[in-house]
């Protein structure tokens, strides 16, 4: 890796391909953002990596989001209606505020799903914006991946402690999550049945 990794940054303005490939991959369902960060930590180390990943994952994350909100706003209402853990992640945004968005964000939960999920719900923006710049320091254990890949060397306990506490808050967060939408299903199949028994 070492080879590409020089010949890629001999390329003038060689991160502007990076955050290019970055923005392009937020839309779903397109995917390989984890290799593409790692491989900016093989190009351009821990800082300068991470510094074009979390550039190229904001600008995505922002595109994804009025995409989302201007083209795909009538399939969402609709799978709102129709997908019942759609529908229970959307009242979560809905009702839950900023704080809600922000462990959205920091959990195990892929962003832009995430994100198409927001757009669509009417979170703020700035919920929105403020919590996808503050959870943007996930993209450093990926690009600190690449880092090791060429030869970075550190103090195991230094890499098991990063890995550890990352692991522990993305998951813990993911796992608080969970449990808050089986509550919110089942509020909502109750009420289904509510609706129903009125109907009939």
């Amino acid at each position: 890796l070492r080879p590409f990794a020089e010949k890629v940054r001999d390329i003038t303005a060689g991160w502007l391909i990076f955050v290019a490939v970055l923005f392009v991959i937020s839309f779903p369902p397109l995917f390989g953002h984890e290799l593409v960060a790692l491989l900016a930590g093989v190009v351009y180390g821990l800082w300068i990596g991470f510094a074009v990943v979390a550039a190229g994952t904001f600008i995505g994350e922002i595109g994804t989001w009025f995409a989302f909100k201007r083209f795909l706003r009538k399939k969402a209402e609709k799978m709102e209606r129709t997908n019942l853990t759609y529908g229970a992640m959307a009242k979560m945004c809905r009702d839950g505020g900023f704080w809600i968005v922000f462990v959205i964000r920091l959990s195990i939960v892929p962003s832009h799903m995430s994100t198409a999920v927001f757009s669509t719900c009417d979170v703020k923006f700035w919920y929105f914006a403020v919590s996808t710049f503050f959870t943007l320091p996930k993209q450093l254990i990926l690009v600190y991946l690449g880092v090791l890949l060429v030869g970075g060397q550190s103090d195991f306990l230094v890499k098991f402690a990063l890995f550890g506490v990352a692991g522990v808050v993305t998951v813990g967060a993911g796992v608080w999550i969970w449990y808050k939408m089986i509550n919110i299903k089942k509020d909502l199949l109750a009420k289904q049945e509510q609706r129903k028994a009125k109907r009939a």
